[in-house]
């Protein structure tokens, strides 16, 4: 019981840096991406 609920806690604690990471990754695909649309249009 103390080591699922140890766990779990660390579970909880890793969540909003995972989420974070994602975020960060999409936000830099979003720009990536656009950059890239821009310059395959301007070629």
């Amino acid at each position: 019981m103390v080591e699922r609920s140890l766990s779990m806690r660390e579970v909880r604690g890793s969540i909003p840096r995972i989420s974070i990471l994602f975020f960060a990754c999409s936000h830099f695909l979003q720009i990536h991406f656009v950059s890239i649309l821009g310059w395959i249009c301007n070629w």
